[in-house]
């Protein structure tokens, strides 16, 4: 059997791998939602200035 400190140490070591690697899940899907919100940007302010030339374009 494995002593008390021993296994303590593998216990939070497995505790630690695991937080590590949901952080990294965490921090690649803000990095991904991001560029989404970005691109969300991007689009809106290309529907408003079309929306606007046509808009100038009937007041012509």
């Amino acid at each position: 059997m494995l002593d008390e400190p021993v296994a303590i140490k593998k216990f939070l070591h497995l505790i630690f791998q695991s937080t590590k690697n949901i952080i990294s899940e965490i921090s690649s899907t803000k990095s991904e939602l991001k560029r989404i919100g970005n691109n969300i940007n991007q689009i809106a302010k290309s529907l408003n200035e079309n929306k606007n030339n046509q808009t100038k374009r009937m007041d012509v």
